[in-house]
């Protein structure tokens, strides 16, 4: 059932939203990859793994 509907939702993407998608899922990643590392030479590891972990449950279970 969630693969027919995933698969329905594919349809009704038109061209100009797949690059859109593209450039927002990259440049996310980008934004996150570079505050990861600014965080990871400016302060403790364990201080950022722990509060990542933290940070990780509280978004998924807000963003569901």
């Amino acid at each position: 059932m969630i693969l027919h509907a995933f698969s329905l939702s594919l349809k009704e993407l038109t061209a100009s939203d797949i690059p859109t998608l593209l450039y927002t899922s990259i440049f996310e990643s980008a934004i996150s990859y570079g505050v990861y590392f600014y965080t990871a030479t400016k302060g403790s590891l364990k201080k950022l793994i722990s509060s990542l972990k933290f940070r990780t449950q509280m978004f998924a279970s807000i963003f569901g």
